[in-house]
C-alpha cells in the first residue's frame, strides 16, 4: 500500500499503511461435515478445496488454467508430462513449495489406499515421478492416455516436510495448504 497524504485546516499530513501478516488458528466447525477428515486421499476434495491448491484446475469453458504450475506439456510419445511449478508459493506454515511437494502428493494420491475417487485413474496407469529441479515435476505414465489431465487436476498438492515432521495423524489434526 502506498502512503496516504489528506489536507486538512492545519495543513498536509503522510500516514503509513498499515500492514498485517496472516497469523493465529483459524478453528471451523462444521454441522455436516459427511467424510470427517481433511485429508485429500480418503474422499473427494469436499473442503479440500478451501485450503489445499492443485496443479492446475478448468475454466468455465474447459480451459486448463494453471494454479501452482505455470504450465505443462506432454512429451510426443505421450508418456512423461511436464509441469513448470510457479516459484515463491509458500504453505501456511511457511515451508516452501517445490516440486518434491508435487512428487510427494501425487504418489500419495496415486498409492493403493488412497480411497479418493479419482485416484485409480492415477494409479491404473502411474509409472513414476522425478524432480529434475526444484521448480519442474515430471508425471510418468504406463501408457499415453491424454484424459489424465482431469485426474492430475484433482489432486491436492500438500507439504512433504509438513507431514514428515508432524505425521498423517497430525496432518489430519492440523493440516496446511498452499
Amino acid at each position: 500500500p502506498q502512503p496516504t497524504t489528506t489536507t486538512t485546516a492545519a495543513g498536509p499530513t503522510t500516514s503509513k499503511p498499515s500492514t498485517s501478516s496472516p497469523s493465529g488458528t483459524l478453528r471451523v466447525a462444521i454441522g455436516d461435515f459427511g467424510v470427517e477428515s481433511m485429508d485429500p486421499n480418503y474422499y473427494e476434495s469436499t473442503w479440500g478445496w478451501a485450503m489445499y491448491d492443485p496443479l492446475f484446475q478448468f475454466d468455465p469453458q474447459g480451459n486448463v488454467t494453471g494454479v501452482l504450475a505455470e504450465s505443462y506439456s506432454v512429451s510426443a510419445e505421450g508418456l512423461p508430462w511436464t509441469f513448470k511449478l510457479r516459484k515463491g508459493i509458500k504453505f501456511q506454515n511457511g515451508d516452501s513449495f517445490t516440486s518434491a511437494d508435487a512428487a510427494f502428493s501425487i504418489t500419495r494420491f496415486s498409492a493403493a489406499d488412497s480411497t479418493n475417487p479419482w485416484s485409480p485413474y492415477l494409479r491404473n496407469n502411474f509409472d513414476s515421478v522425478s524432480t529434475p529441479d526444484e521448480y519442474t515435476f515430471v508425471y510418468k505414465s504406463k501408457k499415453p492416455e491424454p484424459p489424465l489431465i482431469a485426474p492430475l487436476s484433482w489432486c491436492r498438492i500438500i507439504s512433504q516436510a509438513y507431514i514428515e515432521k508432524v505425521g498423517i495423524e497430525g496432518f489430519k489434526k492440523a493440516p496446511v495448504g498452499t
